[in-house]
């Protein structure tokens, strides 16, 4: 399929149709200006210019090319919404490659979270006046946007219904798996869950855990009883509770995976506080999940203190206490297993470039790192986000360089996106994320602008992927 991004005037379409029916190929012409840009229309009023209700009328006719007039060419589109974020003079080649994979390839999503498919309003204004502005430009009462509990910080994201309706079509209707891949700490995710699309795998703390969602959870106990967490979704436009859109789940953690940054170089004490519970382990199947002990829990994190980095076993926490006790930084490990983070807001012995850029040298052989917003992340070397995305595809038979897309925003998503077949950008936020685009322009599909508000950009990816499968 191309796609082809035109500014919307009759003399330019008309020069576009007509090579394209020089060279015979199937053509969806979809006019839209961008401000109503490409949307998704599985919600419960059909949106009539939408490409699902075009594609519902020409199912006989496969669509190798499709062509959306726009205010102005893709790099100036891109450009202009750069100079916005980044206040500063960049842009890319004015080459505008289309994505020209093979449709049927996509079987696996691997989606990082917060500039993916959670967006934070830009201006400082209370939420509720940021939602309603987004609603208000969004033009679509069907399509609600769900504000998920304020971060540490005040903050509160936004996800639109559309993104998740889109995420469950796609799981559901293509079979396609849905992974969520976040630097964040698993306690993070846990407080998002119930606002997060339902995905068939959730890692964490940069990929050092991972967790599945567990469908059977209340059998032949009462969830309290045993100290299993439940997370019931939110109602969003277009959910369907008699399809379980809404039906609570609990989720267990990937013990193998888990033993691999054990070994790897995170240890064993720094599990402890920050577990998840599993109530197979209170059945009679002796799963490996069951070599854990809960019996001392009663929720999420454990009752018990979290083992002090000083007191840690394992290749990074002895670099942390290295960078603690020889260089004078603060380390953010709360509610970390897997990794500890050190951002440049906390740090007063002006060492903080030197980490960034490498003078301050780290044992690359057991830990790995990626920067990500005036934050460096370390964990083992064993982990990642491109690690643990290969961990999954393998797990599930998927070749990821062939079968997998992938969904993000930041440098900490990079080895991810290029280890992905492609990758859909809803928002940038970095200039160092800018060069990469720059260098692997063919790989990346961006579908943020002027005039689109980010959780539309969201929803214009995932409807890229849903119509290419």
């Amino acid at each position: 399929m191309v796609v082809i991004l035109l500014k919307p005037s009759t003399a330019t379409a008309a020069v576009a149709l007509a090579f394209l029916n020089i060279n015979a190929l199937p053509i969806h012409a979809f006019q839209s200006p961008l401000t109503k840009t490409l949307r998704p229309s599985r919600s419960t009023t059909a949106t009539a210019t939408s490409l699902r209700e075009h594609e519902k009328s020409n199912k006989e006719e496969d669509a190798d090319v499709i062509i959306i007039a726009a205010p102005s060419t893709a790099e100036e589109w891109i450009q202009q919404d750069l100079e916005a974020q980044l206040s500063s003079d960049v842009h890319l080649s004015e080459e505008f490659t289309p994505d020209r994979r093979n449709e049927n390839a996509i079987k696996i999503i691997f989606s990082d979270i917060d500039g993916s498919l959670i967006h934070y309003p830009k201006e400082s204004q209370d939420h509720e006046s940021a939602r309603n502005k987004q609603q208000e430009q969004d033009h679509d009462e069907t399509n609600r946007i769900l504000a998920l509990p304020p971060s540490a910080t005040g903050l509160r994201g936004l996800i639109s219904s559309q993104t998740l309706a889109t995420c469950r079509d796609l799981r559901l209707e293509k079979d396609v798996k849905l992974v969520l891949v976040t630097g964040a700490r698993t306690s993070t995710l846990l407080n998002r869950l119930p606002y997060l699309p339902k995905a068939d795998a959730y890692c964490t703390e940069t990929g050092g855990r991972i967790f599945y969602p567990t469908d059977d959870t209340g059998i032949d106990c009462c969830l309290e009883d045993i100290g299993q967490f439940t997370y019931t979704p939110a109602e969003y436009s277009g959910a369907n509770v008699a399809n379980g859109d809404l039906k609570p789940f609990g989720l267990r953690e990937d013990m193998v995976w888990r033993k691999r940054m054990e070994v790897g170089g995170a240890g064993t004490e720094s599990y402890v506080g920050n577990e998840v519970l599993s109530h197979r382990c209170h059945g009679e199947v002796e799963d490996e999940e069951c070599l854990i002990d809960y019996e001392s829990t009663d929720g999420f994190p454990l009752v018990e203190d979290e083992v002090p980095v000083s007191q840690r076993k394992g290749h990074l926490w002895q670099y942390a206490n290295q960078l603690v006790e020889r260089e004078g930084f603060v380390l953010d490990t709360k509610s970390y297993s897997t990794c500890f983070r050190v951002n440049s807001k906390h740090q007063t012995n002006g060492n903080f470039k030197a980490l960034l850029d490498g003078d301050i040298s780290h044992p690359a052989l057991h830990i790995g790192k990626s920067t990500n917003l005036g934050c460096i992340d370390f964990y083992p070397a064993v982990s990642g986000k491109a690690n643990c995305c290969q961990y999954i595809a393998n797990e599930l038979g998927f070749n990821l360089s062939t079968e997998g897309v992938c969904i993000c925003d930041d440098d900490n998503d990079t080895e991810m996106a290029l280890a992905c077949s492609h990758s859909y950008i809803p928002s940038l936020t970095s200039e160092s994320m800018l060069d990469t685009l720059r260098q692997h322009q063919s790989n990346f599909t961006q579908t943020f602008g002027p005039g689109i508000s980010p959780t539309t950009a969201t929803e214009v990816a995932l409807q890229a992927i849903y119509d290419m499968t």
